[in-house]
């Protein structure tokens, strides 16, 4: 008994130390961001942990646009592992032509490769991984590991639900790519359970897929990714962004949407190996703008050691 105590001791410590970051952090937050636009979650990636949260129904779904884009990606890697003789050479490069690809991009990105394309959002990209694992759906593989069989068993693994395939199907199997990549709301996740899949993503750093995606979440941060506004910060960022259709009255006290859409963020720092996780939506915005408002909170919390070390 005195051994377990002792054992015990240092997990309740920590526990109290948490809960004391999240009170500090909870209120800094609250009182410098007060909008009621602006909804954050702040976890403990070490002990998983929900910090401080101010997010009305953040166990229900909601569309989270481009935040589902890493988990497509994955998907894809699962149904093509082996086709290569390594995990860099899984994902194809591919050109991006703007709006004739479907992407939010005029101009377009041009050839990317798997990192620039989750570091720039591009839609053309994620489109051409998804029609590949839709496609699939009655191709070699399917059931077995392949298509959206994949999908689910990454849903499963990350603790998402899995998308509503189903409903979209009888509306035309066109609608699944752009379903799976969040231009569409139908594939909701609760700000919760988005927390922790992203949690689980950074804790694989060392494999082959998860390494790839989050060396992308690096760049997303950095000049010229969607996320840059986010800023500076003591060992670096990862990070990920998304805009998402608004769906007036979709949960309770959704209200009208302000805008077409909102964005959303995901900053884990530091980058190396992170052990906090800031999630934000802001409504009638987009996900690179909310990324200013992220890192103008990493910077209060900074400022204030708060982040949890």
């Amino acid at each position: 008994m005195g051994l377990a105590l002792l054992l015990l001791a240092p997990l309740q410590a920590q526990e109290a130390s948490s809960s004391l970051y999240g009170q500090a952090a909870s209120a800094l937050l609250n009182r410098n961001f007060p909008s009621d636009r602006v909804e954050y979650l702040l976890l403990d990636l070490r002990t998983r942990q929900t910090l401080a949260v101010r997010w009305p129904n953040a166990e229900l779904p909601i569309p989270v646009g481009s935040l589902l884009k890493p988990f497509v990606a994955l998907a894809y890697g699962e149904v093509h592992m082996g086709a290569y003789s390594s995990p860099s050479r899984q994902f194809p490069v591919l050109h991006c032509r703007g709006r004739r690809d479907g992407c939010w991009r005029e101009g377009g990105h041009g050839s990317v490769a798997l990192e620039q394309a989750l570091a720039e959002s591009c839609n053309a990209y994620f489109l051409a991984l998804a029609r590949d694992l839709s496609a699939s759906i009655n191709g070699p593989g399917a059931g077995s590991g392949g298509g959206l069989a994949a999908i689910d068993h990454v849903s499963a693994a990350y603790g998402l639900p899995v998308p509503p395939t189903d409903s979209v199907t009888r509306q035309g199997e066109l609608r699944i790519p752009r379903m799976l990549i969040g231009v569409t709301p139908e594939w909701r996740v609760s700000p919760i359970a988005l927390a922790r899949a992203y949690a689980t993503l950074a804790a694989q750093s060392q494999s082959g897929f998860a390494g790839r995606l989050l060396s992308g979440m690096r760049l997303a941060a950095g000049s010229g990714g969607t996320a840059s506004k986010v800023g500076r910060h003591p060992g670096g960022v990862l990070a990920k962004t998304g805009t998402a259709p608004c769906v007036p009255g979709a949960y309770p006290g959704s209200g009208r949407c302000v805008a077409n859409g909102d964005g959303l963020v995901v900053v884990l720092t530091p980058a190396e190996n992170p052990d906090l996780l800031l999630l934000v939506r802001q409504r009638g915005t987009t996900g690179a703008q909310t990324a200013e408002v992220a890192g103008q909170m990493l910077s209060r919390l900074e400022g204030m050691h708060v982040l949890v070390r």
